[in-house]
């Protein structure tokens, strides 16, 4: 004799249902575009511990550790990250991060530049870092001459930093579905929390898809980001839409 098994409820009842609800919502407007699980890689010692440092350098926004991460994992083809202070301020820093790029064999680039900020009638220097991440040097060399032009935003860019092309062509055509229209259920998800460029109104459930991978990701190589993510409102990063 067949019959229909409802989620569990106990205590809290109301919580656990919408949390069954929430996760098939999720499921549904995610699964499509989710890729094979390409991260299944085996991980020695000295590469678990290269990440474990990478989730703690301060000087990274918590999206562009995500965006190494990705790219590590061989689902994204490059980034760039961007911090206040020269290449001598950061040094060690930046000697640990190129150091831990290497041990997954990760080609890089380091440029200073310098821009001012006016303040009472007077301009005072201050020097960016930014260090541009490749999962080989062809997809490296293509971020790097993509941004040295106005053209963060454009769709060149957009491509090689890998976000979908119907996302860069809402960015483009000011066609893009903001977060606070989303559905309840996905403003709530932990997955929004992993969104690093803007979403298209028509094909938001499909590059939704793309945050989701993010998460798995970073919940399987990072778990303490991963942490902090989801306990944290949306995050900001430099290598993004």
């Amino acid at each position: 004799m067949g019959f229909y098994k409802k989620p569990l409820i106990v205590l809290g009842g109301n919580f656990i249902y919408h949390r069954y609800m929430r996760e098939k919502v999720l499921e549904k407007y995610a699964k499509k575009s989710e890729k094979p699980a390409e991260y299944e890689m085996a991980l020695n010692k000295e590469k678990l511990e290269a990440i474990g440092e990478l989730e703690k350098y301060p000087f990274l926004f918590n999206d562009d550790k995500v965006n190494v991460l990705m790219i590590i994992a061989g689902l994204k083809p490059a980034t760039f990250m961007s911090f206040p202070g020269g290449q001598k301020e950061f040094q060690d820093a930046i000697d640990s991060l190129t150091k831990n790029l290497d041990i997954f064999n990760l080609p890089y680039k380091i440029t200073v530049e310098v821009d001012y900020l006016e303040e009472g009638g007077e301009k005072h220097p201050i020097e960016w870092t930014t260090v541009y991440v490749g999962k080989n040097e062809e997809a490296l060399g293509k971020l790097f001459e993509m941004l040295q032009g106005d053209t963060v935003g454009d769709r060149s860019s957009g491509l090689a930093l890998g976000i979908p092309e119907t996302a860069i062509e809402a960015f483009v055509n000011k066609e893009i579905m903001l977060v606070e229209d989303l559905p309840e259920e996905i403003q709530n998800s932990d997955e929004i929390k992993f969104l690093s460029f803007k979403l298209s109104r028509q094909y938001w459930r499909e590059e939704l898809g793309v945050a989701r991978q993010r998460m798995k990701v970073t919940k399987k190589l990072a778990p303490d980001l991963y942490k902090q993510i989801i306990g944290k409102s949306l995050t900001t990063s430099s290598g993004g839409f």
